[in-house]
């Protein structure tokens, strides 16, 4: 029993530490994502209208 909920609580314990980093990694490359497809999309439109 004690084993167990030792193994539970390092469990929790490492994903809560590591849920920041992963949620700001996913922002962030979802962020760039956006940003890059709506420079081409400017870039495109610029080059369609000239």
């Amino acid at each position: 029993r004690w084993l167990r909920s030792t193994l539970r609580n390092d469990l929790a314990y490492y994903g809560f530490e590591r849920w920041p980093d992963i949620v700001s990694v996913n922002t962030t490359s979802s962020v760039a994502v956006v940003w890059l497809g709506g420079e081409a999309a400017i870039g495109r439109r610029r080059r369609q209208g000239r």
